[in-house]
């Protein structure tokens, strides 16, 4: 079974690298992109997908603001909180919010796509 994923982050040049990232796995499959909260709710409604991958931060609306909204009109999608920042706080706001994991951006590239589908079961 492939896991079907839509990526969302403002920093597009990290969305094309973990976009060609995921498309080295054969099992994952990247089926929608967006650059801000309300993007990503719009393509879950539309894609509904396996996994969202949303960045905490970016313009527009953030990742926490958008996610329970997400969990509402997308409820099999399963939400990985992406940052490249975090505290002990934002963590457990996410995983309050739904998140499945918070992962912080840097881990290497191996480990992260292991992550990732850990998550699509």
């Amino acid at each position: 079974m492939t896991c079907r994923l839509v990526l969302c982050d403002d920093a597009r040049d990290f969305v094309r690298l973990l976009k060609l990232l995921i498309d080295m796995e054969s099992d994952m499959e990247v089926v929608g992109v967006a650059h801000d909260g309300a993007e990503a709710i719009s393509v879950c409604t539309e894609l509904q997908p396996d996994l969202l991958v949303l960045d905490v931060s970016m313009p527009v609306m953030d990742g926490l603001t958008a996610l329970p909204r997400i969990r509402e009109v997308s409820p099999g999608t399963s939400v990985v909180m992406l940052s490249g920042f975090s505290s002990a706080a934002m963590k457990r706001q996410a995983l309050e919010l739904g998140a499945s994991q918070f992962i912080e951006k840097g881990i290497p590239p191996s480990e992260l796509t292991g992550q990732l589908r850990a998550q699509c079961t």
